[in-house]
């Protein structure tokens, strides 16, 4: 009983795939890779972004006064929102923009108010201070 020889053009296209192969496992591992560090990086950022909100309250007094603070996460910009806990003005939910990036970056750049429930839209914005105020995001009555 002989070996059975494999011809060259079956050995070539064996090898073809395995290099093709190779190749696709490399890139999924490229990929998950950065998917996960751009992950921790967003949490990173989230946890900087709340600190710094809290920070701000506890400077203004009112640390109290507004809950746990939710981030959200942008492009070129962080928006933070904090509901406000009951006392005098009506409830309603204080967000902060926050610049992700530059010489400055982690830093307060505007703001403005939201109703306690709803989306935040550009319609139900009020009370707008800094960047948002200046670019127009603004809407309601209060401006």
């Amino acid at each position: 009983m002989g070996s059975p020889r494999l011809s060259p053009s079956r050995v070539l296209r064996a090898r073809w795939r395995d290099v093709a192969l190779l190749a696709v496992g490399i890139l999924v591992t490229v990929a998950t890779v950065s998917a996960l560090a751009g992950q921790v990086e967003r949490l990173h950022r989230q946890a900087l972004d709340r600190r710094l909100v809290q920070a701000r309250f506890a400077a203004a007094g009112e640390a109290r006064a507004f809950g746990f603070p939710r981030v959200f996460a942008g492009v070129r910009v962080d928006r933070v929102c904090a509901p406000r806990r009951g006392g005098p003005p009506p409830p309603h939910r204080l967000c902060f923009v926050l610049r992700t990036s530059g010489p400055l970056s982690r830093r307060i750049v505007g703001g403005y108010r939201l109703p306690p429930r709803g989306t935040d839209v550009r319609r139900h914005r009020s009370g707008c201070f800094g960047v948002p105020r200046l670019r127009g995001r603004c809407g309601g009555t209060a401006r």
